[in-house]
């Protein structure tokens, strides 16, 4: 609701395959952060020595104004990133941003959406299909659901 009217906001596609337990892997990664998505497929398709852009395997996250580095391998800090390794990088930054990063207010949130809707509920639909359900959930009374496809209850 905002300023007296109904705002239907969908969920991110990335999230949605949170909400079904799925794995989120590079081609997701558009729906939660474009802007890094379009540096890694740059990355992908760079024709040059990548080893001048002075990268490493380290991310930095930028927390509450706090920035603090994360090595995405042992000994990141000190491991280049080149040619032959930028396809590892690329995976293990997306990996790290739609997994691990967020596993916490994830697991939170699926913890709470778990107690409305049922898990073999949410197994029924691909990520669409969740979205276009979630959408119709919000606006039927649960009596609705009673003696029709679905029953709310445990």
């Amino acid at each position: 609701m905002f300023e007296g009217i109904l705002v239907d906001i969908p969920f991110a596609t990335f999230f949605l395959g949170k909400l079904k337990q799925k794995y989120n892997y590079l081609n997701d990664l558009p729906s939660l952060d474009p802007e890094l998505y379009r540096h890694l497929i740059f990355l992908k398709h760079y024709r040059g020595d990548i080893s001048e852009l002075e990268l490493y395997f380290v991310i930095v996250n930028n927390e509450y104004g706090e920035q603090t580095e994360e090595e995405l391998l042992p000994g990141g800090k000190n491991i280049l990133v080149t040619n032959e390794n930028v396809i590892t990088f690329i995976h293990l930054v997306s990996n790290h941003r739609l997994n691990f990063q967020i596993r916490q207010q994830s697991t939170h949130f699926l913890g709470g959406f778990q107690q409305l809707i049922r898990k073999e509920w949410i197994a029924m639909f691909n990520e669409h299909g969740l979205q276009v359900f979630w959408s119709t959930f919000k606006f039927c009374r649960l009596t609705h659901f009673v003696g029709n496809s679905f029953r709310i209850s445990h």
